[in-house]
């Protein structure tokens, strides 16, 4: 083709006049905030707020931090952020957060994450399933999570928590262990037998295939990935974007749907998690339990039966360990909080003939106060995402969140707010006495979020991290070794709060009398 030099300039014509439109479009966005007369601090072109963290300085969670506290300097209740030209609505005031999470719901339901469900099965899970698919399946997937279930969950997470223990018991324990290392270890063979009736063997063999595995998923989960994912949906599930490494979907998928094969071929019954998720898939129910009345057309599907399998597998593991870790961290920078919590196992455990029950660990009301003050310091999501779904007047305001707004919960930056929890870096149990709780508003310790989406196995996750917690007090002290950084080094680009570095301990073996 032969362009003459009429048309050519007529070609740069539109391409100048088409670059002009998209940069006047995001100039003209960046002023939403001023527009809505709502606390903002003045973005860059063409970055927004995010500018930092879009150039690997600093972390997305500390960007949201340092705004939080220019939005408290400045009185604001709530603010407004841009992550390169989107406007992002961000609570500040417990109460705006209650509406958003719990009075208010119907107007939050949905967390506006990533997930393809086409090129991506297992991403569309319960985490990050919408409106009415969301409420159906929450409904499906209570029953689960009920204190019986737990209770007969008990037994597997404490045999398999003395096996860690012989384990370490091998080690050169005063030479310093890397625990972090040794809790996924733990905590991905609890949820590989209580969730699918699979032998992982991560604790006496770190090189195991669900371990290797694991560590391939959390390498390809970044906050980094993740935002631009979220910026961008639509072209990322028309150009078959994956939110779950494509190395470890594949593994996954093909692991369970085996067991699933041979469980249904064998008619194997094993009352653990998968048991239940095939209930749902081939009866709608869970034991008759609910939902009785559902039909045909809403029992889940195979696909849908993954994806949980994935979040539950994810959080079971990961979340549990990441707490345990930063739990081991704190007690050994602190002795006289470990050595007040053992003397509580084991004054507990004499009155339960030194077996560790899920009703000990109810007991235990310290121990309840050392993990509430771990997940102050270190949640496992520092922020939490809600996605407008109409137009919603916030209470007491002249703002209006308009439709399709992503809401940013800063959990982080609320729970090391001094108005509520002074010397915020210092770790102080007592401040989750039942007097010092009732001093403050209820939304200002949400490590599992609130209201209707509160995580699901929360439950579940706390009885794991108290029963390993139990277990190690019981035969172990801890120290420092020198080779953990002091403070740690939190990770600026993992979605979930990680350590760089690790979290080495010295152990020192309790005798038994």
């Amino acid at each position: 083709m032969i362009f003459t030099s009429s048309l050519l300039y007529d070609l740069i014509g539109i391409l100048v006049a088409l670059v002009v439109v998209i940069i006047s479009s995001m100039l003209w966005a960046l002023t939403y905030w001023k527009r809505q007369n709502i606390f903002h601090i003045k973005p860059s072109f063409p970055f927004g707020n995010a500018k930092d963290f879009l150039f690997g300085r600093r972390a997305i969670f500390d960007i949201f931090d340092e705004f939080y506290a220019e939005a408290k300097k400045a009185n604001a209740s709530h603010g407004g952020f841009y992550i390169l030209s989107l406007p992002a609505y961000i609570p500040i005031a417990p109460a705006v957060i209650k509406n958003i999470l719990q009075n208010d719901f119907q107007y939050f339901v949905d967390r506006g994450v990533y997930y393809n469900e086409k090129h991506d099965p297992i991403s569309a899970h319960l985490f990050n399933l919408e409106g009415n698919k969301w409420k159906e399946l929450r409904a499906k997937l209570s029953p689960t999570f009920t204190s019986g279930k737990m209770k007969s969950m008990m037994p597997i997470v404490v045999e398999i928590t003395e096996r860690l223990i012989k384990i370490i018991d091998k080690e050169p324990i005063k030479d310093g262990l890397e625990m972090k290392e040794y809790m996924a270890r733990l905590t991905t063979d609890v949820i590989g037998s209580i969730a699918f009736g699979i032998e992982c063997n991560c604790i006496e063999n770190p090189d195991a295939e669900f371990r290797k595995y694991a560590k391939i998923l959390l390498d390809g989960m970044s906050t980094f990935s993740g935002i631009l994912v979220d910026v961008f949906p639509n072209l990322m599930k028309f150009l078959g974007v994956r939110a779950v490494p494509a190395k470890f979907s594949d593994f996954f998928t093909k692991a369970v749907k085996d067991i699933i094969d041979y469980r249904e071929t064998n008619n194997v019954k094993r009352k653990d998690f998968l048991d239940l998720l095939i209930q749902l898939k081939n009866r709608g129910n869970i034991d008759n339990e609910a939902n009785s009345d559902i039909s045909e057309k809403t029992k889940i599907t195979l696909d849908m039966l993954l994806a949980q399998a994935f979040i539950f597998y994810l959080g079971g593991f990961e979340t549990t360990s990441t707490t345990l870790s930063f739990l081991l961290y704190e007690l050994g920078g602190n002795q006289e909080v470990q050595d007040k919590l053992r003397k509580e196992v084991f004054d507990v455990l004499q009155r339960h003939g030194n077996q560790i029950t899920y009703d000990a660990l109810s007991e235990m009301k310290y121990m309840d106060m050392v993990v509430n003050e771990t997940l102050r310091k270190y949640p496992p999501l520092r922020v939490l995402i809600r996605v407008c779904n109409q137009d919603y007047h916030v209470p007491g305001s002249e703002t209006t969140i308009k439709k399709g707004i992503k809401v940013i919960v800063p959990i982080n930056s609320i729970q090391y707010d001094p108005e509520y929890y002074p010397n915020p870096e210092v770790f102080d149990p007592d401040r989750f006495t039942e007097e010092n709780k009732k001093k403050r508003h209820p939304f200002t310790f949400i490590p599992f979020g609130e209201g209707p989406r509160i995580c699901i196995g929360m439950r579940f996750g706390v009885m794991q991290t108290k029963c390993g917690l139990a277990m190690l007090l019981k035969n172990y002290k801890f120290e420092l070794n020198t080779k953990t950084a002091r403070p740690l080094k939190i990770s600026i680009d993992k979605g979930l709060t990680a350590v760089e570095g690790g979290i080495f301990m010295n152990l020192t073996k309790i005798k038994e009398n």
